[in-house]
């Protein structure tokens, strides 16, 4: 009886010890989830202040009546160039934090899995 016993104790040792790392594991991928968001973030208001400046530009050189038609497409292109930037730097941070919830919901899972196994075992 006490051989099972101990054995029942190391079973839920390692299983504790497999779900910690688990959850650390977990944990880890949230956390670089999280920076990738903020990087994305970062790079969508960097991406809006730049669209801000090039239209700004453009209408400068508009009212100016520019000094040649080059300048008015030359800024218009970059009025979409930068525009196309914050669109895809919109789009990772929505793919990124898509895919934060999804790692969060999944590392909730697995500890209220593991809460409850420790609960079954101590129970026995």
């Amino acid at each position: 009886m006490s051989d099972q016993i101990k054995t029942y104790k190391e079973e839920v040792a390692s299983k504790t010890k497999e779900f910690q790392s688990e959850k650390a594991e977990l944990q880890k991928a949230i956390d670089e989830q999280k920076d990738k968001a903020k990087k994305a973030e970062e790079a969508a208001t960097k991406a809006t202040e730049e669209a801000a400046k090039a239209k700004e530009a453009a209408e400068k050189a508009a009212k100016e009546g520019g000094s040649g038609g080059a300048a008015p497409a030359s800024s218009s292109a970059e009025v979409d160039k930068v525009n196309a930037e914050l669109q895809k730097a919109k789009k990772e941070v929505q793919e990124a934090a898509v895919e934060r919830e999804r790692f969060q919901s999944q590392l909730e899972r697995l500890v209220t899995e593991l809460e409850q196994k420790q609960v079954g075992q101590n129970a026995s």
